[in-house]
Protein backbone atom coordinates (compact mmCIF):
# COMPACT_ATOMS: atom_id res chain seq x y z
CA UNK A 1 0.00 0.00 0.00
CA UNK A 2 1.10 3.52 -0.92
CA UNK A 3 1.58 6.67 1.11
CA UNK A 4 -1.38 7.95 -0.65
CA UNK A 5 -3.67 5.12 0.02
CA UNK A 6 -2.59 4.73 3.63
CA UNK A 7 -3.12 8.36 4.23
CA UNK A 8 -6.86 7.66 2.19
CA UNK A 9 -7.62 5.20 4.62
CA UNK A 10 -6.75 7.40 7.70
CA UNK A 11 -8.82 10.26 6.43
CA UNK A 12 -11.80 7.89 5.60
CA UNK A 13 -12.00 6.62 9.29
CA UNK A 14 -11.44 9.99 10.43
CA UNK A 15 -14.20 11.20 8.48
CA UNK A 16 -16.05 7.74 10.00
CA UNK A 17 -15.75 9.09 13.17
CA UNK A 18 -16.96 12.21 12.82
CA UNK A 19 -19.88 11.51 10.72
CA UNK A 20 -20.69 9.12 13.54
CA UNK A 21 -20.46 11.40 16.31
CA UNK A 22 -22.60 14.17 14.05
CA UNK A 23 -25.38 10.84 13.36
CA UNK A 24 -25.00 10.93 17.79
CA UNK A 25 -26.75 14.17 17.71
CA UNK A 26 -29.47 13.72 15.64
CA UNK A 27 -30.39 10.04 17.22
CA UNK A 28 -30.25 11.38 20.42
CA UNK A 29 -32.73 13.94 20.02
CA UNK A 30 -35.04 11.74 19.02
CA UNK A 31 -34.62 8.55 22.00
CA UNK A 32 -33.71 10.44 24.34
CA UNK A 33 -36.72 12.57 24.58
CA UNK A 34 -39.15 9.07 24.99
CA UNK A 35 -37.48 8.77 29.34
CA UNK A 36 -38.68 12.80 29.39
CA UNK A 37 -42.20 11.94 28.53
CA UNK A 38 -43.27 10.48 31.62
CA UNK A 39 -41.83 13.77 33.64
CA UNK A 40 -42.92 16.30 30.79
CA UNK A 41 -46.60 14.91 30.75
CA UNK A 42 -46.91 15.48 34.76
CA UNK A 43 -44.97 18.82 34.81
CA UNK A 44 -46.87 20.24 31.60
CA UNK A 45 -50.19 18.61 32.22
CA UNK A 46 -49.73 16.97 28.50
CA UNK A 47 -52.83 15.10 26.63
CA UNK A 48 -52.29 11.65 25.14
CA UNK A 49 -52.14 14.04 21.84
CA UNK A 50 -49.90 16.26 23.05
CA UNK A 51 -47.34 13.81 24.70
CA UNK A 52 -47.10 12.43 21.13
CA UNK A 53 -46.58 15.59 19.55
CA UNK A 54 -43.71 15.90 21.60
CA UNK A 55 -41.53 13.51 19.86
CA UNK A 56 -43.75 13.04 16.33
CA UNK A 57 -43.13 16.82 14.94
CA UNK A 58 -39.63 16.54 15.70
CA UNK A 59 -39.80 13.01 13.56
CA UNK A 60 -42.30 14.67 10.82
CA UNK A 61 -40.52 17.67 10.57
CA UNK A 62 -37.23 15.55 10.02
CA UNK A 63 -38.98 13.49 7.38
CA UNK A 64 -40.15 16.43 5.61
CA UNK A 65 -36.93 18.18 5.12
CA UNK A 66 -34.70 14.86 3.81
CA UNK A 67 -35.65 14.76 0.22
CA UNK A 68 -34.74 18.39 0.06
CA UNK A 69 -31.53 18.02 1.90
CA UNK A 70 -30.25 15.49 -0.54
CA UNK A 71 -30.99 17.44 -2.89
CA UNK A 72 -29.04 20.16 -1.82
CA UNK A 73 -26.42 17.80 -1.31
CA UNK A 74 -25.62 17.48 -4.65
CA UNK A 75 -25.90 21.21 -5.63
CA UNK A 76 -23.79 22.60 -2.53
CA UNK A 77 -22.08 20.38 -1.05
CA UNK A 78 -22.56 17.22 2.05
CA UNK A 79 -20.19 19.08 4.12
CA UNK A 80 -22.25 22.58 3.82
CA UNK A 81 -25.28 21.14 3.92
CA UNK A 82 -23.95 19.15 7.46
CA UNK A 83 -22.87 22.66 9.24
CA UNK A 84 -26.14 24.12 8.29
CA UNK A 85 -27.63 21.04 9.95
CA UNK A 86 -25.67 21.54 12.73
CA UNK A 87 -26.44 24.89 13.85
CA UNK A 88 -29.86 24.69 13.01
CA UNK A 89 -30.26 21.32 15.76
CA UNK A 90 -27.79 23.85 18.28
CA UNK A 91 -30.03 26.49 18.05
CA UNK A 92 -33.14 24.46 18.17
CA UNK A 93 -31.85 22.64 21.22
CA UNK A 94 -30.93 25.87 22.58
CA UNK A 95 -34.84 27.56 22.42
CA UNK A 96 -35.90 24.05 23.72
CA UNK A 97 -34.11 24.43 27.28
CA UNK A 98 -34.71 27.88 28.15
CA UNK A 99 -38.92 27.76 27.94
CA UNK A 100 -41.65 25.70 29.79
CA UNK A 101 -44.73 25.84 27.57
CA UNK A 102 -45.78 23.03 25.33
CA UNK A 103 -46.59 25.74 21.97
CA UNK A 104 -42.59 26.82 22.35
CA UNK A 105 -41.19 23.45 22.93
CA UNK A 106 -42.97 22.21 19.86
CA UNK A 107 -41.49 24.94 17.72
CA UNK A 108 -38.03 23.93 19.29
CA UNK A 109 -37.91 20.46 18.44
CA UNK A 110 -39.50 21.29 14.55
CA UNK A 111 -36.39 23.53 14.01
CA UNK A 112 -34.08 20.69 15.58
CA UNK A 113 -35.99 18.13 13.10
CA UNK A 114 -35.24 20.81 10.37
CA UNK A 115 -31.78 20.64 11.26
CA UNK A 116 -31.04 16.43 11.98
CA UNK A 117 -32.37 16.07 8.15
CA UNK A 118 -29.97 18.07 7.20
CA UNK A 119 -27.20 16.33 9.47
CA UNK A 120 -28.52 12.48 8.13
CA UNK A 121 -28.23 12.28 4.59
CA UNK A 122 -24.79 14.61 4.42
CA UNK A 123 -23.38 12.43 6.72
CA UNK A 124 -23.82 8.99 4.75
CA UNK A 125 -23.18 10.74 1.86
CA UNK A 126 -19.54 11.71 3.13
CA UNK A 127 -19.18 8.15 4.47
CA UNK A 128 -19.79 6.57 1.39
CA UNK A 129 -17.54 9.38 -0.72
CA UNK A 130 -14.36 8.76 1.06
CA UNK A 131 -14.64 5.13 2.20
CA UNK A 132 -13.00 2.32 -0.22
CA UNK A 133 -14.81 0.27 -2.44
CA UNK A 134 -13.85 -2.79 -0.10
CA UNK A 135 -14.43 -1.06 3.01
CA UNK A 136 -17.56 0.71 2.33
CA UNK A 137 -19.56 -2.29 3.30
CA UNK A 138 -18.09 -1.69 6.88
CA UNK A 139 -18.31 1.85 6.79
CA UNK A 140 -21.83 1.52 6.15
CA UNK A 141 -22.30 -0.96 8.79
CA UNK A 142 -20.38 1.30 11.68
CA UNK A 143 -22.75 4.19 10.87
CA UNK A 144 -25.89 2.62 11.07
CA UNK A 145 -24.45 0.71 14.51
CA UNK A 146 -24.09 4.18 15.86
CA UNK A 147 -27.64 5.49 14.16
CA UNK A 148 -29.20 2.57 15.99
CA UNK A 149 -26.89 2.46 19.37
CA UNK A 150 -27.70 5.33 19.70
CA UNK A 151 -31.33 5.18 19.72
CA UNK A 152 -31.39 2.85 22.44
CA UNK A 153 -28.39 4.57 24.33
CA UNK A 154 -30.45 7.77 24.37
CA UNK A 155 -32.87 7.06 27.44
CA UNK A 156 -29.92 6.23 29.12
CA UNK A 157 -28.25 9.47 28.78
CA UNK A 158 -31.21 11.40 28.92
CA UNK A 159 -32.62 9.80 32.02
CA UNK A 160 -29.28 10.55 34.16
CA UNK A 161 -30.02 14.06 32.50
CA UNK A 162 -33.82 14.40 34.05
CA UNK A 163 -33.50 12.50 37.57
CA UNK A 164 -30.42 14.72 37.96
CA UNK A 165 -31.16 17.96 36.92
CA UNK A 166 -34.84 17.84 34.51
CA UNK A 167 -36.19 16.96 31.26
CA UNK A 168 -34.88 20.47 29.72
CA UNK A 169 -31.27 19.54 30.23
CA UNK A 170 -31.23 16.63 27.46
CA UNK A 171 -32.37 19.95 24.71
CA UNK A 172 -29.22 21.82 26.43
CA UNK A 173 -26.76 18.91 26.13
CA UNK A 174 -27.97 18.67 22.22
CA UNK A 175 -27.26 21.94 21.56
CA UNK A 176 -23.56 21.86 23.27
CA UNK A 177 -23.15 19.04 21.57
CA UNK A 178 -24.16 20.38 18.15
CA UNK A 179 -21.80 23.41 18.12
CA UNK A 180 -18.51 21.20 19.14
CA UNK A 181 -19.22 19.03 16.23
CA UNK A 182 -19.77 21.95 14.19
CA UNK A 183 -16.19 22.99 14.99
CA UNK A 184 -14.61 19.27 14.56
CA UNK A 185 -16.29 19.15 11.39
CA UNK A 186 -14.92 22.25 10.04
CA UNK A 187 -11.37 20.98 11.28
CA UNK A 188 -11.40 17.46 9.52
CA UNK A 189 -13.33 17.34 6.96
CA UNK A 190 -12.59 18.89 3.38
CA UNK A 191 -14.99 20.80 1.08
CA UNK A 192 -16.66 18.35 -1.33
CA UNK A 193 -17.56 19.06 -4.74
CA UNK A 194 -20.98 19.41 -5.79
CA UNK A 195 -22.44 17.05 -7.82
CA UNK A 196 -24.31 17.74 -11.31
CA UNK A 197 -27.62 19.42 -10.81
CA UNK A 198 -30.17 17.30 -10.05
CA UNK A 199 -33.27 16.99 -12.36
CA UNK A 200 -35.79 17.40 -9.13
CA UNK A 201 -38.06 19.91 -9.15
CA UNK A 202 -38.21 22.39 -6.65
CA UNK A 203 -42.19 22.03 -6.54
CA UNK A 204 -42.46 18.67 -5.99
CA UNK A 205 -39.72 18.74 -3.19
CA UNK A 206 -42.79 21.36 -1.58
CA UNK A 207 -45.53 19.06 -2.15
CA UNK A 208 -43.73 15.84 -1.07
CA UNK A 209 -42.58 17.47 2.26
CA UNK A 210 -45.66 19.06 2.96
CA UNK A 211 -47.56 15.46 2.01
CA UNK A 212 -45.28 13.80 4.18
CA UNK A 213 -45.28 16.56 7.03
CA UNK A 214 -49.43 16.95 7.27
CA UNK A 215 -50.01 12.66 6.93
CA UNK A 216 -47.81 12.06 10.27
CA UNK A 217 -49.35 14.91 12.08
CA UNK A 218 -53.25 13.72 10.94
CA UNK A 219 -52.09 10.13 12.22
CA UNK A 220 -50.96 11.27 15.29
CA UNK A 221 -53.72 13.12 16.44
CA UNK A 222 -57.07 10.87 14.46
CA UNK A 223 -57.52 9.17 17.51
CA UNK A 224 -58.32 11.84 19.76
CA UNK A 225 -59.57 15.00 17.50
CA UNK A 226 -60.84 13.12 14.57
CA UNK A 227 -62.16 15.98 12.28
CA UNK A 228 -58.74 17.84 12.84
CA UNK A 229 -57.11 14.46 11.91
CA UNK A 230 -59.37 13.45 9.03
CA UNK A 231 -58.76 16.82 7.22
CA UNK A 232 -55.08 16.75 7.47
CA UNK A 233 -54.73 13.54 6.04
CA UNK A 234 -57.35 14.52 3.49
CA UNK A 235 -54.76 17.34 2.72
CA UNK A 236 -52.11 15.25 2.56
CA UNK A 237 -53.29 12.72 -0.15
CA UNK A 238 -54.28 16.50 -2.23
CA UNK A 239 -50.51 16.65 -1.90
CA UNK A 240 -49.00 13.72 -2.83
CA UNK A 241 -51.50 13.76 -5.55
CA UNK A 242 -50.34 17.03 -6.96
CA UNK A 243 -46.77 15.71 -6.38
CA UNK A 244 -47.17 12.57 -8.28
CA UNK A 245 -48.33 15.05 -11.32
CA UNK A 246 -45.23 17.34 -10.85
CA UNK A 247 -42.72 14.29 -11.13
CA UNK A 248 -45.13 12.67 -13.97
CA UNK A 249 -44.36 15.48 -15.99
CA UNK A 250 -40.55 15.24 -15.26
CA UNK A 251 -39.13 12.21 -15.60
CA UNK A 252 -35.71 12.27 -18.12
CA UNK A 253 -32.89 12.70 -16.15
CA UNK A 254 -34.86 11.90 -12.69
CA UNK A 255 -33.72 9.94 -9.30
CA UNK A 256 -35.67 7.33 -10.77
CA UNK A 257 -34.67 7.64 -14.00
CA UNK A 258 -31.46 6.44 -12.53
CA UNK A 259 -33.04 3.26 -11.43
CA UNK A 260 -33.95 2.33 -15.06
CA UNK A 261 -31.31 3.80 -17.58
CA UNK A 262 -29.86 0.34 -18.02
CA UNK A 263 -30.31 -2.67 -19.76
CA UNK A 264 -33.92 -4.23 -18.65
CA UNK A 265 -32.83 -7.14 -16.28
CA UNK A 266 -30.37 -4.79 -14.13
CA UNK A 267 -32.85 -2.22 -14.33
CA UNK A 268 -35.82 -4.37 -12.66
CA UNK A 269 -33.20 -5.56 -10.20
CA UNK A 270 -32.48 -2.09 -9.16
CA UNK A 271 -36.23 -0.96 -8.96
CA UNK A 272 -37.18 -4.02 -6.71
CA UNK A 273 -34.50 -3.89 -4.26
CA UNK A 274 -34.38 0.07 -3.78
CA UNK A 275 -38.26 -0.88 -3.11
CA UNK A 276 -38.47 -3.72 -0.97
CA UNK A 277 -35.17 -1.94 1.26
CA UNK A 278 -36.94 1.19 1.46
CA UNK A 279 -40.25 -0.55 3.08
CA UNK A 280 -38.47 -3.05 5.18
CA UNK A 281 -36.74 0.06 6.45
CA UNK A 282 -39.27 2.17 7.03
CA UNK A 283 -41.38 -0.71 8.62
CA UNK A 284 -38.50 -1.91 11.38
CA UNK A 285 -37.70 1.82 12.30
CA UNK A 286 -41.90 1.88 12.44
CA UNK A 287 -41.62 -0.60 15.05
CA UNK A 288 -38.97 0.27 16.79
CA UNK A 289 -40.08 3.54 17.53
CA UNK A 290 -43.96 2.78 18.79
CA UNK A 291 -41.86 0.13 20.87
CA UNK A 292 -39.45 2.59 22.45
CA UNK A 293 -42.54 5.14 22.93
CA UNK A 294 -44.43 2.32 24.63
CA UNK A 295 -41.73 0.71 26.47
CA UNK A 296 -40.52 3.77 28.68
CA UNK A 297 -43.52 4.67 29.49
CA UNK A 298 -44.19 0.98 30.83
CA UNK A 299 -40.97 0.60 32.55
CA UNK A 300 -41.22 4.02 34.32
CA UNK A 301 -45.26 3.79 35.28
CA UNK A 302 -46.17 -0.35 35.57
CA UNK A 303 -42.38 -1.22 36.85
CA UNK A 304 -42.23 2.09 38.68
CA UNK A 305 -38.17 2.46 37.48
CA UNK A 306 -36.95 6.09 37.72
CA UNK A 307 -35.75 7.78 34.90
CA UNK A 308 -32.04 6.97 35.19
CA UNK A 309 -33.29 3.46 36.20
CA UNK A 310 -35.50 3.11 32.84
CA UNK A 311 -32.62 4.48 30.98
CA UNK A 312 -30.12 1.28 32.28
CA UNK A 313 -32.83 -1.30 32.08
CA UNK A 314 -32.34 -1.10 27.78
CA UNK A 315 -29.04 -0.06 28.12
CA UNK A 316 -28.31 -4.46 27.35
CA UNK A 317 -30.18 -3.48 23.77
CA UNK A 318 -26.54 -1.26 22.64
CA UNK A 319 -24.72 -4.68 23.14
CA UNK A 320 -27.05 -6.96 21.25
CA UNK A 321 -27.25 -3.81 18.76
CA UNK A 322 -23.39 -3.96 18.27
CA UNK A 323 -23.52 -8.05 18.21
CA UNK A 324 -26.06 -7.99 15.90
CA UNK A 325 -24.28 -5.60 13.05
CA UNK A 326 -20.66 -6.63 13.28
CA UNK A 327 -22.80 -9.83 12.12
CA UNK A 328 -24.87 -8.86 9.57
CA UNK A 329 -21.81 -8.36 7.15
CA UNK A 330 -20.33 -12.17 7.84
CA UNK A 331 -24.07 -13.71 7.70
CA UNK A 332 -24.75 -11.72 4.62
CA UNK A 333 -21.53 -12.89 3.30
CA UNK A 334 -22.46 -16.36 3.88
CA UNK A 335 -26.45 -16.98 3.13
CA UNK A 336 -27.01 -13.71 0.66
CA UNK A 337 -28.48 -10.44 2.14
CA UNK A 338 -32.03 -10.93 2.09
CA UNK A 339 -32.17 -14.49 3.92
CA UNK A 340 -30.26 -12.30 7.11
CA UNK A 341 -32.86 -9.24 6.54
CA UNK A 342 -35.60 -11.62 6.86
CA UNK A 343 -34.07 -13.47 9.97
CA UNK A 344 -33.31 -10.22 11.81
CA UNK A 345 -36.83 -9.03 10.99
CA UNK A 346 -38.44 -12.60 12.65
CA UNK A 347 -36.49 -11.84 15.18
CA UNK A 348 -37.77 -8.90 16.30
CA UNK A 349 -40.85 -9.37 15.72
CA UNK A 350 -40.79 -12.45 17.89
CA UNK A 351 -38.90 -10.27 20.22
CA UNK A 352 -42.42 -8.03 20.17
CA UNK A 353 -44.97 -10.88 20.46
CA UNK A 354 -43.05 -12.03 23.28
CA UNK A 355 -43.32 -8.35 24.98
CA UNK A 356 -47.42 -8.30 24.37
CA UNK A 357 -47.77 -12.46 25.83
CA UNK A 358 -45.42 -12.02 28.55
CA UNK A 359 -44.55 -8.75 29.36
CA UNK A 360 -45.49 -8.84 32.89
CA UNK A 361 -42.23 -9.65 34.55
CA UNK A 362 -39.35 -7.14 34.30
CA UNK A 363 -36.96 -9.72 33.04
CA UNK A 364 -38.93 -11.08 30.29
CA UNK A 365 -38.98 -7.62 29.61
CA UNK A 366 -35.70 -6.75 29.34
CA UNK A 367 -34.86 -10.17 27.92
CA UNK A 368 -36.97 -9.52 25.46
CA UNK A 369 -35.52 -5.80 24.05
CA UNK A 370 -32.01 -8.01 23.67
CA UNK A 371 -33.54 -10.00 21.11
CA UNK A 372 -35.35 -7.82 19.35
CA UNK A 373 -31.90 -5.00 19.18
CA UNK A 374 -29.88 -8.83 17.85
CA UNK A 375 -32.76 -8.65 14.67
CA UNK A 376 -32.40 -4.78 14.57
CA UNK A 377 -28.72 -4.94 13.96
CA UNK A 378 -28.63 -7.73 11.35
CA UNK A 379 -31.13 -6.39 9.21
CA UNK A 380 -30.62 -2.17 9.34
CA UNK A 381 -26.88 -2.44 8.06
CA UNK A 382 -28.14 -4.76 5.09
CA UNK A 383 -31.31 -2.85 4.04
CA UNK A 384 -28.81 0.42 3.92
CA UNK A 385 -26.67 -0.81 2.08
CA UNK A 386 -28.95 -2.25 -0.75
CA UNK A 387 -30.21 1.43 -0.81
CA UNK A 388 -26.82 2.96 -1.53
CA UNK A 389 -25.90 0.18 -3.79
CA UNK A 390 -29.07 -0.14 -6.24
CA UNK A 391 -28.30 3.78 -7.43
CA UNK A 392 -25.28 5.54 -8.93
CA UNK A 393 -22.46 6.85 -7.16
CA UNK A 394 -23.59 10.47 -8.20
CA UNK A 395 -26.82 10.01 -6.77
CA UNK A 396 -25.92 8.49 -3.16
CA UNK A 397 -26.69 12.35 -1.51
CA UNK A 398 -30.73 11.72 -2.97
CA UNK A 399 -30.58 7.79 -1.99
CA UNK A 400 -28.92 8.62 1.21
CA UNK A 401 -32.02 11.53 1.46
CA UNK A 402 -34.73 8.46 0.49
CA UNK A 403 -33.41 5.90 3.01
CA UNK A 404 -33.41 8.35 5.69
CA UNK A 405 -37.09 9.72 4.75
CA UNK A 406 -38.69 6.09 5.01
CA UNK A 407 -36.83 5.41 8.53
CA UNK A 408 -38.33 9.05 9.89
CA UNK A 409 -41.67 8.19 8.49
CA UNK A 410 -41.50 4.91 9.97
CA UNK A 411 -40.46 6.35 12.71
CA UNK A 412 -42.86 8.55 13.27
CA UNK A 413 -46.02 6.74 12.47
CA UNK A 414 -44.54 4.27 14.34
CA UNK A 415 -45.25 6.65 17.11
CA UNK A 416 -48.41 8.15 15.76
CA UNK A 417 -49.98 4.27 15.21
CA UNK A 418 -48.76 2.75 18.29
CA UNK A 419 -49.03 5.30 20.23
CA UNK A 420 -52.65 5.87 19.35
CA UNK A 421 -53.51 2.36 19.73
CA UNK A 422 -52.03 2.65 23.04
CA UNK A 423 -54.40 5.59 23.91
CA UNK A 424 -57.71 4.10 22.35
CA UNK A 425 -56.91 0.90 24.08
CA UNK A 426 -56.24 2.55 27.43
CA UNK A 427 -58.91 5.00 27.42
CA UNK A 428 -61.81 2.62 26.80
CA UNK A 429 -60.33 0.47 29.23
CA UNK A 430 -60.34 3.07 31.58
CA UNK A 431 -63.19 3.32 34.51
CA UNK A 432 -63.41 6.00 37.00
CA UNK A 433 -63.67 10.25 36.64
CA UNK A 434 -60.75 11.03 34.44
CA UNK A 435 -59.57 13.49 32.31
CA UNK A 436 -60.77 13.49 28.46
CA UNK A 437 -57.84 12.28 26.29
CA UNK A 438 -55.69 12.61 29.27
CA UNK A 439 -52.15 10.39 29.17
CA UNK A 440 -51.30 7.58 32.29
CA UNK A 441 -49.62 10.45 34.49
CA UNK A 442 -51.88 13.33 34.15
CA UNK A 443 -54.87 10.35 35.48
CA UNK A 444 -52.23 8.85 38.20
CA UNK A 445 -51.88 12.63 38.88
CA UNK A 446 -55.79 13.14 39.26
CA UNK A 447 -56.14 10.28 41.63
CA UNK A 448 -53.88 11.32 43.61
CA UNK A 449 -55.51 14.43 44.36
CA UNK A 450 -59.05 12.79 45.12
CA UNK A 451 -57.43 10.02 46.77
CA UNK A 452 -59.02 7.52 44.59
CA UNK A 453 -57.53 4.19 44.59
CA UNK A 454 -59.44 2.89 42.14
CA UNK A 455 -58.72 5.14 39.69
CA UNK A 456 -55.32 4.55 40.21
CA UNK A 457 -55.82 0.93 39.48
CA UNK A 458 -57.45 1.21 36.75
CA UNK A 459 -55.71 3.21 34.95
CA UNK A 460 -52.46 1.14 35.86
CA UNK A 461 -54.40 -2.06 34.20
CA UNK A 462 -55.56 -0.21 30.90
CA UNK A 463 -52.23 1.25 30.87
CA UNK A 464 -51.47 -2.38 30.52
CA UNK A 465 -53.58 -3.69 28.23
CA UNK A 466 -53.05 -0.79 25.81
CA UNK A 467 -48.96 -1.43 25.78
CA UNK A 468 -50.21 -5.32 25.27
CA UNK A 469 -51.68 -4.58 22.21
CA UNK A 470 -49.68 -2.54 20.84
CA UNK A 471 -46.77 -4.25 21.31
CA UNK A 472 -48.58 -6.89 19.13
CA UNK A 473 -49.31 -4.40 16.51
CA UNK A 474 -45.84 -3.61 16.57
CA UNK A 475 -44.78 -7.28 15.46
CA UNK A 476 -47.51 -7.48 12.85
CA UNK A 477 -45.47 -5.02 10.76
CA UNK A 478 -42.05 -6.41 11.34
CA UNK A 479 -43.24 -9.55 9.81
CA UNK A 480 -44.91 -7.55 7.10
CA UNK A 481 -41.35 -5.82 6.66
CA UNK A 482 -39.54 -9.22 6.28
CA UNK A 483 -41.92 -10.56 4.04
CA UNK A 484 -41.06 -7.12 1.93
CA UNK A 485 -37.84 -8.33 2.00
CA UNK A 486 -38.39 -12.00 0.84
CA UNK A 487 -40.49 -10.57 -2.04
CA UNK A 488 -38.20 -7.93 -3.21
CA UNK A 489 -34.59 -8.14 -2.19
CA UNK A 490 -32.53 -9.97 -4.92
CA UNK A 491 -31.96 -13.67 -3.48
CA UNK A 492 -27.44 -13.29 -4.29
CA UNK A 493 -25.99 -10.50 -4.51
CA UNK A 494 -27.04 -9.21 -7.96
CA UNK A 495 -26.83 -5.57 -8.07
CA UNK A 496 -24.96 -2.56 -9.39
CA UNK A 497 -22.28 -0.16 -7.77
CA UNK A 498 -21.82 2.97 -9.99
CA UNK A 499 -23.35 1.55 -12.86
CA UNK A 500 -21.40 -1.49 -12.92
CA UNK A 501 -23.31 -5.13 -12.94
Amino acid sequence: MTVTEVRAVRRSWVVLVAMSAAVTIVIFNSSAVNVALPSMSTDLGLSSAALRLVVVVYSATFAAMLLPAGHLCNRIGARTVLLIGLLSTGLGGAAAASVDNVPAIMLARALMGIGAAFVMPSTLALVVATASDAGRSRAIAVWSAVSVAGAAGGPIVGGVLVEGWGWNYIFGVSAAGSAVMALVVLGVVSPTATLPRSAVNGRLLVLASGAITTFVLGVTVVSDETIVGAVLIGVAGILALAAWVSRSRKQSGSFSADLTDSDPTTARHRRREFFGASVSNMLLFFALAGTLFVLTQKLQFQFELSPSSAGLAVAPVTVALILGVTSSTPCSNRFGRRPVVVAGLIVAALASVTLSLVGGELHIVLGAVFVAGLGVGLALPLVTESMVAAVPSHRVGEAAAVHDTMQEIGYALGVAVLGSVLSVVYGSNLHGPSVDNASLGATLLEADRLGDDALRESAMSAFSTGSTVAFCVGGVFLVAGAIIAHLYLPPAEYRVRNGVQ
